[in-house]
């Protein structure tokens, strides 16, 4: 009796493993680099290289006037001083570069 379970229950065992396998990697959160790489705090001069660079094609071009302006106007945005990032400051300053140029 106990031999047969065994018989049935290898065959059973190795299709839900087949199976996990197979969605395993599905169901793993894989690491965001493009993510985390937006949301690293950079320097004023980094961040104004990597927005300029994404901005899409006919948008303003941003200098190191504006956001210097920009980081006047909306301190409660900047911990430190010197530290943006893409993922906290990009949204904000696209939204606010049109109208004060």
């Amino acid at each position: 009796m106990i031999a047969d379970f065994v018989v049935v229950a290898r065959p059973l065992g190795a299709l839900v493993l087949r199976r996990f396998l197979e969605y395993y990697p599905i169901m793993v959160k894989r690491r965001d680099m493009v993510l985390e790489g937006n949301q690293e705090m950079t320097t004023l001069g980094a961040f104004l290289e990597s927005y300029n660079k994404s901005a899409p094609q006919g948008y303003p071009r941003v200098t190191l006037e504006n956001l210097k302006d920009f980081q006047k106007l909306h301190p409660m945005l900047f911990k430190d001083k010197n530290e943006w990032s893409i993922e906290k400051h990009r949204k904000r300053l696209m939204d606010w570069l049109p109208s004060h140029r």
